[in-house]
């Protein structure tokens, strides 16, 4: 093999393992905006037929219990999406890194190949020392889990109020 054909090979290589790592970070976005999607709708579903027992002190726990629960499950799931996208990002620049210390050279100037992914020279060329930018992706998942951590506080803030005026008696 002659080093031309090394280069293309290890050009095809690279180019094709960053083409999987972006398709795990779109399908791990998918999972996760369709999952949160799946348990915002539960959360509508649910609490529609369940609001007439609100009223009732018992059913106040028990709603504001679930919510929680339901709550906990969104806020993993955006959790374990961040961690997964992150994951896959760093996987990308450190391809980035080996592209650009032991291929750039060859591939581009020689072979005079194009590079296999745009032009973000500056995070290869700090490798994993650099702090990496977030992704919209990930301000997202940050704003969806703020979102179901004020659906966990706020029944439960209500629930800690209303069990007060129960036991004052000032509600019935």
């Amino acid at each position: 093999m002659t080093e031309d054909e090394i280069a293309f090979q290890a050009y095809s290589t690279i180019a094709e393992q960053i083409n999987k790592e972006d398709a795990r970070i779109n399908e791990r976005v998918t999972w996760g905006i369709s999952i949160n999607g799946g348990l915002l709708a539960l959360l509508g579903v649910a609490y529609t037929p369940l609001k007439d027992i609100y009223t009732l002190h018992c059913g106040q726990l028990i709603i504001s219990m679930g919510l929680a629960l339901l709550a906990a499950a969104g806020i993993l799931v955006c959790y374990q999406t961040i961690r997964g996208v992150g994951d896959a990002r760093k996987q990308i620049y450190d391809i980035r890194k080996i592209y650009e210390t032991k291929w750039k050279a060859k591939i581009e100037d020689e072979v005079g190949l194009p590079r296999p992914f745009g032009s973000r020279g500056l995070y290869a060329d700090q490798g994993s020392k650099m702090a990496k930018p977030l992704w919209w992706g990930e301000y997202l998942f940050f704003v969806i889990g703020a979102l179901w951590l004020m659906i966990v506080i706020t029944p439960l803030i209500v629930f800690s109020f209303s069990s007060g005026a129960f036991k004052l008696g000032l509600c019935q």
